[in-house]
C-alpha cells in the first residue's frame, strides 16, 4: 500500500505483518520560549525523516542505525519498563524514548513479537545531531507504528498529540511545549499555541516572497538543559523573568501576525531574535551564542536576517531574505567560512503510514 498522509480513520479489522511510518523534523521560525507562556509559535516541517519499521518475527529485536552500534533484544515488561537482557545502563538511557512509548502498549495488548528498526540518520551529519527535533519525530513515528501494528483504534490528531506530549515530557523531565511533535504530526508550516486546555494547531504559509536557509552553528546543545535553567531563573527572579517573557510573547504575537507580509515578517524575525538575545542575557542562558552571533554577522553583511531556531545555544539557525540570490550568496560565504548549510527543504506532509497486511 502506498504511503498515506495521516488522517483519522476507522480501526482496521486485521493487524499488519509489517508497518512503516515516517515523520519529519522541524525548524522553529518564531515563538521559542514564549510558546511556554501561551504565545503563538510558528514552526516548519523539514524533510529530514525519522522512520520506524516493524515486522513480525520470532523474537523482539531492535536496531537503530546511527544510535546503536549493534542490535539489541528486548521483551515486554510492565507498563513502564521493558526487559533488556544483556543491555548496559548507557544503552538503556539511549532507548528511554522507545521504552516510554512501547512499554505501556506492549504490556496491555496481545501481539506477535516483532523486529523494530528506528532510523534517524537524516538528523545527523558526521555523527553530530543537527537539532531538527529527531526525538519528537521518532516518538511520533514510533507511536503510530505501534498503534497500527497492535491494531488499535486510530487516534485523532489532538488525542495523539496529547498522548505524545505526556510521554515526551516524561523523558524530558516534564518540560517542553510539544511544538516539535505537532510539526511532525501535521507537516507544512503551522502556528502552535499551548494553554491549560491543551494545544491548538493551525496551518499557515510563509509569505510568498520569503526565502530561507538553514545553517548549522557548529555546536550541539541540550534543549532540556536550557529549559531547566530557564525554569530555575523564573523561580528565582519572577519579576525580571516576567518582564522578559512578556516582551518575548509580544514579539511572538507580532511575528505570527506578520505572516501575511514579507517585509513585516523579516522585521518581526529580526526583532524576535533580539528579544531572544535579551532573554538569554537576563537568564544567564547563552541562547544567542558566539556561534550564532558569527553567523548573524555574516548574514547581515549579505542583507539577510538570521536567528537561532529552537532553544539556541547551538544546533541550527535560520536565515531569511526576500531575494533567493541573497541567500545563495550567503550560503557561499558561510561555506567559505567553514560553516555547514544542511540541505533541507519544506516538508508538506506530516506523519505518513505504509503497511502490509499479514496473510
Amino acid at each position: 500500500m502506498a504511503p498515506e498522509s495521516w488522517v483519522p480513520d476507522i480501526a482496521r479489522a486485521e493487524a499488519p505483518g509489517k508497518v512503516q511510518t515516517s515523520a519529519p523534523g522541524k525548524l522553529v521560525l518564531t515563538g521559542e520560549y514564549a510558546v511556554l507562556d501561551g504565545a503563538p509559535a510558528v514552526s516548519m516541517a523539514v524533510d529530514a525523516q525519522a522512520t520506524v519499521r516493524l515486522a513480525t518475527a520470532a523474537r523482539y529485536r531492535l536496531t537503530a542505525p546511527g544510535l546503536l552500534t549493534s542490535p539489541v533484544e528486548f521483551s515486554p515488561g510492565d507498563s513502564t519498563t521493558l526487559r533488556w537482557p544483556g543491555v548496559d545502563a548507557a544503552t538503556r538511557r539511549q532507548l528511554a524514548l522507545f521504552e516510554s512509548i512501547a512499554a505501556p502498549l506492549l504490556a496491555r495488548h496481545d501481539h506477535a513479537p516483532f523486529e523494530a528498526e528506528l532510523d534517524t540518520r537524516a538528523f545527523f551529519s558526521d555523527g553530530t545531531k543537527l537539532g531538527f527535533g529527531s526525538s519528537a519525530a521518532l516518538a511520533t513515528s514510533l507511536a503510530a507504528a505501534l498503534e497500527r501494528y497492535l491494531n488499535l483504534p486510530t487516534q485523532t490528531p489532538a488525542e495523539r498529540l496529547a498522548a505524545l506530549l505526556a510521554q515526551h515530557r516524561g523523558v524530558q523531565g516534564g518540560r517542553g511545549s510539544g511544538i516539535d511533535l505537532a510539526t511532525a504530526l501535521h507537516g507544512g508550516v503551522i502556528e502552535y499555541t499551548l494553554d491549560t486546555t491543551g494545544a491548538t494547531v493551525r496551518p499557515v504559509e510563509l509569505p510568498a516572497n520569503i526565502h530561507w536557509l538553514c545553517v548549522w552553528s557548529g555546536a550541539a546543545t541540550s534543549t532540556g538543559d536550557f529549559l531547566a535553567r530557564l525554569a530555575a531563573w523564573r523561580t528565582a527572579e519572577p519579576a525580571a523573568a516576567g518582564a522578559q517573557m512578556a516582551s518575548l510573547a509580544d514579539g511572538a504575537r507580532v511575528a505570527a501576525a506578520a505572516l501575511t507580509d514579507g517585509t513585516r515578517f523579516l522585521r518581526a524575525v529580526r526583532d524576535y531574535g533580539a528579544a531572544l538575545d535579551a532573554l538569554g542575557k537576563a537568564a544567564g542562558i547563552d541562547v544567542v551564542s558566539r556561534a550564532h552571533r558569527r553567523v548573524a554577522a555574516i548574514a547581515a553583511k549579505h542583507g539577510a536576517v538570521y536567528k537561532p531556531s529552537g532553544a539556541g545555544g547551538g544546533d541550527v539557525g535560520i536565515a531569511f531574505a526576500n531575494d533567493a540570490e541573497v541567500l545563495e550568496r550567503l550560503r557561499e560565504a558561510l561555506v567559505a567560512a567553514g560553516l555547514h548549510c544542511p540541505a533541507v527543504s519544506l516538508c508538506r506532509e506530516g506523519l505518513t503510514i505504509a503497511e502490509s497486511i499479514a496473510e
